[in-house]
């Protein structure tokens, strides 16, 4: 049986840089913002093509990023 995980939430850049490289990501396709300077958009290429991905900087941010961001891969 094969999962196809729904989204994923990458805090930090250097971290999400990694995840991106290590998944063979050649990009990620920004679609908009769940609230500024908190984007979301898609993996192109890589084992993850084509699934969610939302980034935040490690170093700001409010405590209600995450439920935002559950209700953003919910939609």
């Amino acid at each position: 049986m094969l999962f196809r995980l729904p989204g994923m939430m990458i805090f930090g850049g250097d971290t999400a840089l990694s995840i991106c490289k290590s998944l063979g990501a050649g990009a990620v396709k920004i679609l908009g913002e769940i609230v500024p300077l908190v984007p979301f958009g898609v993996f192109e290429g890589g084992r993850l093509d084509g699934v969610p991905l939302v980034t935040k900087a490690g170093g700001f941010g409010k405590e209600d990023i995450i439920p935002n961001t559950i209700e953003y891969f919910r939609k």
